[in-house]
């Protein structure tokens, strides 16, 4: 069932055409005086968010972006029906880890994976030494978010931000609002045109998937994250440094395949995976779980992965790291699983289930 704010984020935006745009909005006439309109009349829908895009076109002006900036972006700042449609699908429920694992698990993925560490090896061991991260963590994550620079999305990023933020699930439209504003600067920063500055249907960019502010902050060099492998690779790793609040990765598991025991209330153990706090490995025992012990972290957060066949993951720091990146269970399991497969270290960083432990 789908929440009542996300319901009435569907409703705002089906009452709108999605012909309007940033510049319409920048030639409205602006509202009468108030001596004049007497009662306050209701606002369309088209009115409102003409409204918003003057307000987003007011904000960004005041922080420094140019006109020539706004003026290029105006057109593309329109609503994209599929980008709200989009943001309910994201993976979850009974396919959560069956569908990362077909998506970006495949054999393919794992051979050009297998391809690019021989390529791009000299690079790939250059920014694993200068970060303190693990190669093939490096070669997962590329893998992951762009197949290895082969799918970097072709939505226009401004327009899928300003969906979002205007038309999105309501708890978020903050959040990408600020990331619309980030992705005019990114514009004014590197001097691409709004036509040129693509990316997933979320306003992800480049071979590395950074969305705008990130890029503001964390990428390096050239800051080329769309050409350059060397940034990419190094931007990665930047980026995981900084999420990890400066500390290197340990050289321990991710974390570990468990199955949840019949019974076992999930929504009342960990009623927020995104807030849980770590428990004692001891304690997951006490509740049923089957964990290893020897040699791995003594506290854990725990994942559902999938709700049907009831597969979790027992989530150790460097797991976390990963959710740190991208807020999601599945994401990181399969970035686990995938480094895995590629990458040369011997030491797995997802651990299977003790056998007879289902």
């Amino acid at each position: 069932m789908l929440s009542t704010g996300w319901a009435n984020a569907q409703e705002r935006f089906a009452s709108l055409p999605t012909g309007i745009s940033f510049a319409d909005a920048a030639a409205a006439p602006g509202p009468a005086p108030a001596s004049e309109i007497g009662a306050p009349a209701p606002v369309s829908a088209e009115a409102d968010f003409r409204n918003w895009c003057a307000a987003v076109r007011r904000q960004a002006s005041s922080g420094g972006i140019a006109r020539e900036v706004l003026e290029d972006a105006a057109p593309f700042m329109v609503i994209l029906p599929n980008v709200v449609k989009l943001q309910l699908k994201q993976p979850g429920g009974a396919s959560g880890i069956h569908h990362y694992l077909t998506s970006f698990g495949s054999d393919k993925r794992i051979e050009t994976g297998r391809e690019m560490l021989v390529k791009h090896g000299a690079a790939l061991q250059r920014v694993a030494r200068q970060y303190a991260i693990p190669v093939k963590l490096l070669l997962a994550l590329w893998g992951v978010e762009s197949n290895y620079g082969m799918n970097m999305g072709n939505t226009p990023v401004v327009s899928a931000l300003t969906t979002l933020a205007y038309a999105g699930k309501e708890d978020r439209r903050a959040y990408f609002r600020s990331e619309l504003l980030a992705a005019l600067g990114v514009m004014q920063r590197t001097g691409r045109k709004a036509a040129e500055l693509k990316g997933s249907w979320a306003g992800a960019m480049g071979q590395c998937q950074f969305m705008p502010s990130n890029y503001l902050s964390l990428a390096v060099g050239s800051k080329d994250i769309w050409n350059d492998v060397d940034v990419v690779l190094a931007s990665t790793a930047n980026h995981l440094r900084t999420r990890s609040a400066g500390k290197a990765w340990a050289r321990a598991p991710m974390g570990q395949l468990v199955w949840l025991p019949e019974g076992f209330d999930y929504d009342r153990i960990v009623p927020d995976s995104r807030k849980q706090k770590s428990r004692p490995v001891s304690e997951w025992r006490s509740l049923g779980l089957r964990p290893r012990e020897a040699g791995l972290p003594g506290q854990a957060k725990l994942y559902r992965l999938d709700g049907q066949d009831r597969v979790a993951v027992l989530a150790y720091p460097n797991f976390q790291t990963i959710v740190n990146w991208n807020n999601s269970g599945w994401f990181a399991a399969m970035v686990g699983m995938l480094a895995d497969a590629v990458g040369p270290e011997p030491e797995p960083f997802i651990l299977d289930p003790l056998p007879g432990s289902r």
